[in-house]
């Protein structure tokens, strides 16, 4: 949990809450405290060590078989609809719910993680101090559910790399070799989302001059 601490931006965890909030009084649902968004982070990533069919099965109490323990989630202190309903109104970044003028249809939806990104690299370049053995890479992260490239609602995925995967998210990273951490990384988001951002880039230097 200090690990997790140290490295999870605090004001990304204030932001993410802030959000969820948000979003939650609007559904009429009650509102989550950090100490509950930091549980739900907890079992989010607890639920990536099982392999299930319906998420829902995690929380049962029953065994499948006398070979495998119950997952029995509900010992986490989480209950199943609680939890669906944050995984269902968590925002990771600030997305405008309408697609702002002038904005492409790529990079609005790449608002879904941009601000996360940038508190991550922040969060890292201010507390970590890399050692002498550093290696560049990219990593994968494979897309499924929606066919294609592009969906309209969100960016969804489940991640399981055997190899080079259709439909994926690629991320340039620089990790750190001694201590095992990522100091930085950048989201490969295509030529298209490139060209939007160095547009908007270029129009906002020539405003400024």
């Amino acid at each position: 949990m200090e690990y997790f601490l140290a490295l999870f931006p605090p004001e990304q965890l204030t932001a993410m809450l802030g959000l969820l909030n948000r979003r939650l009084e609007a559904a009429a649902k009650k509102e989550a405290t950090t100490g509950e968004l930091l549980k739900w982070l907890g079992v989010l990533i607890l639920i990536t060590r099982f392999e299930f069919g319906n998420r829902r099965d995690l929380w049962r109490s029953t065994i499948p078989s006398k070979y495998i323990p119950a997952p029995d989630f509900g010992a986490t202190g989480m209950a199943r609809h609680r939890f669906e309903d944050i995984m269902r109104h968590v925002r990771w970044s600030d997305q405008p719910d309408k697609r702002r003028e002038g904005t492409g249809f790529k990079k609005h939806q790449w608002l879904l993680v941009d601000d996360f990104v940038q508190r991550f690299n922040s969060h890292r370049a201010a507390n970590v101090q890399p050692s002498e053995l550093f290696c560049v890479d990219e990593t994968m992260s494979s897309r499924y559910g929606y066919v294609g490239d592009w969906i309209n609602l969100v960016i969804p995925q489940y991640i399981a790399i055997y190899r080079p995967p259709e439909y994926e998210v690629e991320i340039q990273d620089a990790s750190c070799g001694n201590p095992g951490i990522m100091p930085q990384l950048t989201l490969v988001k295509g030529a298209e989302a490139d060209r939007e951002t160095h547009s908007c880039e270029y129009k906002t230097r020539r405003w400024a001059q």
